[in-house]
């Protein structure tokens, strides 16, 4: 199986890095759209670079800050906890962003996907896939444990096929909310 080599670049003046990173292998390159002065010049960069352009919003951060980028990206990423450091706690409070996240790339008719990051594990992959999330950034979750790894990335990818089935269910009405529960 091939993975693809990304880059989620959290600094500011991420211009200055894009083409190390593109050099280095990445596939895909995710700025912050609080990090960028010119977010259409610098996701037109990493797209001029030959990769996949990501951009990614803090939680305090409101999408329409990048609703007018749409066509330039080919991800789009709700963080579900500040950028900072690893293990923080997963802000449930995002569910609705990413619902809202999920509503504006339909609308925008374009095939984006939508990844969450931050305090992804057991216990909260299911509410992030439910709300819309088809991309998971799992980090202390999988690695507390390293010699059970794979069996870790399995459930999790389970906990999250189910909850987005769920969710579909509801969607189409084939179930109630109550009944999903």
């Amino acid at each position: 199986m091939s993975v693809e080599f990304e880059a989620h670049l959290m600094v500011e003046e991420p211009d200055r890095l894009l083409s190390r990173w593109v050099d280095a292998g990445c596939g895909l390159v995710i700025v912050h759209a609080e990090a960028c002065r010119h977010l259409h010049r610098t996701l037109a960069a990493v797209r001029g670079l030959g990769a996949r352009a990501g951009v990614a919003v803090n939680p305090a951060t409101p999408l329409c800050a990048v609703e007018h980028v749409l066509d330039l990206v080919d991800l789009l990423l709700v963080m579900t906890v500040n950028p900072g450091f690893g293990g923080q706690e997963y802000l449930a409070s995002m569910e609705p962003k990413i619902a809202e996240a999920r509503d504006l790339i339909a609308r925008s008719g374009r095939q984006i996907e939508l990844e969450v990051d931050g305090g992804i594990g057991r216990g909260t992959i299911a509410g992030a896939a439910r709300a819309g999330a088809t991309t998971f950034c799992a980090g202390s979750a999988l690695f507390r444990e390293r010699a059970r790894l794979a069996e870790e990335v399995a459930e999790l990818r389970r906990l999250a096929a189910e909850a987005a089935a769920e969710a579909a269910r509801v969607m189409d009405g084939t179930c109630r909310e109550e009944d999903a529960a």
